[in-house]
């Protein structure tokens, strides 16, 4: 966890209306932190996070992934550089006994809930070779338990530390030293309880006494509102797209070096190829018809650029736009991973990766699939700085630095399109990364960061989020 500047502030001395709350909100405590205050977690903006961040070892496997871990370091830093946003936070002091449970040989995961009504990490089979560095026999036969999945536990093999383990049996729930909960699932969990009040959904979700040496995670990739009952679980850790999270790194891509870098004379020969096959065109993939800023703008770029749009609002498009004349449209299906969507993605130079949402860092796969299958993509949002942080340089285009002119930006489109120099500008990174966007690859990369997080966590105190609903929410503009 990162170094953390904490400016106490007695509890007691808050208005006495903020204290009193809806009653599902103002639930018995389910721990007894020593002492109990309340303190605002600061992110710095530089030194002490930045030193955190130096000193951090490989969390990667070195020999394999060492250029991964320096674009980890500057996703990490650039988000603690460009956001100084105040957040809050509890801090929860450990007993000594607790405490010298750290560091361990293993740490234990629970899911506790399911991730998409499923199992996720816990139903694959774990190689003995892995549970050999588990003392605890007992917990290493039940680990392999009812495992009906033929997943090979392979989560960590790109980390630098492997000894987190997931397990889906929630009869080890109390001596797991995590416990993950993912956002939806838990939701319509807590709904199903028809509780008014916390006391009686934690009497039916848990049969012991929560340990404050125990983390609980809550998983949330979803930039929907987060409801406020997510807040009386004081969750101390999230996993999410936000870099602020514990948990955020290859949310849902990121890049990667190639195992092979590209010599200049194949670059050269990809770059003219795909200039001079490519349309001069941008494609959209567009099927939820609700966020209407992206679509607001896609009507007034259509009255001087040509585009190709396919998706379930292309109806709406036809009956709503006022010229729809540079406007090619596949009235036909054209499904994810399909031959006709494969096509549509080599026939234009440009795609509009906008997002349906506005929120700090949420950048999703149609950003990183466009540019795996070398399209340039343009954005709407979040801001430029955001997609600076992690995107390769000079990969993209952002609306913002057209001042969100639609046809300042058709100039520039027809300039890259008609010049293949400046063409060529946009894929020079191409030469030593790729673009990742699929699940596994992604999901090893995350992991690596929860395991380094459990291995390195801090032995005096732990915290939580105080208010987790509006921490999510307020980061996004709707």
């Amino acid at each position: 966890m990162g170094l953390i500047l904490f400016i106490y502030t007695n509890l007691y001395n808050e208005n006495e209306e903020e204290q009193v709350q809806d009653k599902f909100y103002t639930e018995k405590q389910k721990f007894n932190p020593r002492p109990n205050r309340s303190v605002k977690e600061i992110n710095l903006n530089d030194s002490l996070e930045n030193e955190y961040l130096t000193q951090m070892k490989n969390i990667f496997e070195p020999d394999e992934n060492d250029e991964q871990f320096k674009l980890y370091l500057k996703y990490k830093k650039s988000s603690n550089q460009h956001d100084s946003k105040i957040f809050y936070k509890s801090k929860v002091i450990l007993d000594k006994i607790d405490s010298k449970k750290i560091p361990k040989s293993h740490y234990l995961i629970v899911e506790y809930t399911p991730i998409f009504n499923q199992a996720k990490y816990c139903n694959n089979k774990i190689p003995d070779e892995m549970l050999n560095i588990i003392s605890d026999k007992q917990l290493t036969l039940k680990l392999n338990e009812k495992k009906n999945s033929t997943k090979i536990y392979d989560l960590l093999d790109k980390c630098h530390y492997k000894n987190c383990f997931f397990s889906c049996d929630k009869n080890l729930a109390s001596q797991a030293d995590a416990l993950l909960f993912h956002e939806s699932d838990l939701k319509r969990k807590v709904k199903s309880f028809s509780e008014n009040n916390f006391d009686g959904v934690y009497a039916k979700m848990f049969d012991f006494k929560r340990n404050p040496s125990q983390f609980w995670i809550l998983w949330n990739d979803e930039a929907n509102p987060v409801e406020k009952t997510m807040d009386p679980f004081k969750f101390n850790w999230t996993i999410s797209y936000n870099s602020k999270s514990e948990v955020s790194y290859c949310a849902y891509g990121c890049t990667t070096k190639l195992d092979v870098k590209l010599n200049d004379e194949d670059f050269e020969k990809l770059v003219r190829e795909e200039f001079e096959i490519r349309k001069k065109s941008a494609l959209w993939f567009v099927s939820n018809c609700g966020a209407k800023a992206r679509l607001v703008f896609a009507e007034k770029l259509a009255q001087y650029y040509p585009m190709e749009i396919n998706g379930k609002c292309n109806d709406l498009i036809k009956n709503s736009f006022n010229d729809t004349s540079r406007i090619l449209f596949n009235n036909n299906p054209c499904l994810r991973d399909s031959e006709c969507e494969k096509n549509a993605f080599a026939q234009n130079k440009f795609y509009f990766a906008f997002e349906n949402q506005n929120c700090t860092d949420y950048i999703t796969e149609k950003f990183w699939r466009s540019l795996d299958y070398n399209l340039i993509p343009i954005v709407l949002h979040p801001k430029k700085e955001y997609y600076e942080r992690t995107a390769p340089k000079n990969s993209f285009i952002h609306l913002e630095d057209f001042d969100y002119d639609p046809k300042r930006l058709s100039d520039y489109l027809n300039l890259v399109s008609s010049d293949a120099k400046i063409y060529s500008q946009f894929f020079e990174w191409k030469k030593n990364f790729k673009s990742l966007y699929k699940g596994n690859p992604l999901e090893q990369f995350r992991l690596c960061e929860l395991c380094e997080k459990l291995n390195n966590q801090n032995k005096n105190y732990h915290s939580y989020y105080e208010n987790l609903s509006n921490w999510f929410n307020s980061q996004c503009k709707r």
